[in-house]
Order: structure tokens, then C-alpha cells, then sequence
């Protein structure tokens, strides 16, 4: 009966290990889209803060020629959600700033992608007004 007994009986090192592989899976599948969501974020964020600058430049630059600096930047910018462009000058220099919200998880959660732009204005370059 003794070596029928150890036939049947589970080892008590097997019992430990029932169940690891599924949890490992589990763990290593949350870890990998984890990373995927934060990767996504990040690029996310890099795209809005690239198009609210590349926008901002534009309107410095009309602005310089003595156009609508913000009507040709919310024109670049209009993919953007709650985009607001400000400019000011003086008698050689364009300012600008603009906000918006990030796209993706970033803007969900409330954070904002700010640029400050600055540029001479044309007249200046050109030897126009003294």
C-alpha cells in the first residue's frame, strides 16, 4: 500500500506551481498594453504641441507682413480643440502664444500644450518704417 499511496498522492513541491503560467500571462499582457497606451500618449502629445507651434509661426509671420496673424493660425490649427491664439507687438517685434488642449489621454485628463512664438516684423527687415 505504500508505493500505491505515493502513486496517488500529489507531490508537495507540483502544488505551488498550479496557476503561475495564467497569472504570468496575465501580468505580462497588462504590461504590454500599458506601455502601448503611454506610448501612444506621448505621440499624441508630441503632434499637438508640433501643430500649435507650426501653427503660432504662420500667424507670427502674417502678422509680420501686416496680415491676420490669427486667422491664418487657426487655419493651420484647426484639427486643435480649445485653441486660442494671442499677438501683440511693438515697433520691431510680433509676439504670439497659443494654448490648446493635447489630443488623447493627456487632454482627457485636462492638460494644455502651450508655444510663444517671436518674430521682427517685415518693415524692419526691409528698412521700411524708422
Amino acid at each position: 500500500m505504500s508505493r500505491r499511496a505515493q502513486l496517488t498522492m500529489p507531490s508537495p513541491d507540483r502544488k505551488g506551481d498550479e496557476g503561475m503560467v495564467s497569472v504570468e500571462i496575465a501580468l505580462g499582457t497588462f504590461s504590454i498594453v500599458v506601455m502601448i497606451a503611454i506610448v501612444i500618449s506621448v505621440f499624441a502629445a508630441s503632434m499637438t504641441t508640433q501643430t500649435l507651434c507650426s501653427a503660432l509661426g504662420i500667424g507670427v509671420r502674417e502678422s509680420a507682413r501686416g496680415g491676420d496673424g490669427v486667422q491664418a493660425a487657426q487655419a493651420v490649427g484647426a484639427g486643435l480643440s480649445n485653441l486660442h491664439f494671442e499677438f501683440t507687438s511693438d515697433e520691431r517685434w510680433i509676439y504670439g502664444s497659443a494654448e490648446s488642449s493635447y489630443r488623447g489621454p493627456a487632454g482627457v485628463l485636462g492638460f494644455h500644450a502651450h508655444c510663444r512664438y517671436q518674430g521682427l516684423r517685415e518693415s524692419t527687415l526691409i528698412g521700411g518704417e524708422d
